[in-house]
């Protein structure tokens, strides 16, 4: 899986309710999930990222937004003289 994509799934798959939980495990879990997640952002160098995600999110649009995000990654893989 390219880094991108990885990133992406990470994102997907993440608890995004996790503040709201009553038990400390879940908690505990989606912190580690959030921090893991920055570190892969600032890996790739698109720290960024990961704010838009969260605002994104508040705003309902988290799934549209991953989908361009995997959109323009999907774009960026294609090799050359390909398309």
């Amino acid at each position: 899986m390219a880094n991108m994509e990885r990133l992406i799934e990470m994102l997907r798959n993440h608890d995004w309710y996790f503040d709201y939980s009553d038990d400390h495990r879940v908690w505990r879990r989606g912190v580690e999930e959030r921090n893991q997640i920055r570190k892969e952002a600032e890996r790739l160098g698109r720290p960024e990222l990961v704010e838009q995600a969260f605002q994104e999110f508040e705003a309902g649009d988290l799934e549209w937004w991953l989908a361009e995000l995997q959109e323009i990654n999907d774009e960026n893989n294609v090799p050359r003289g390909t398309s």
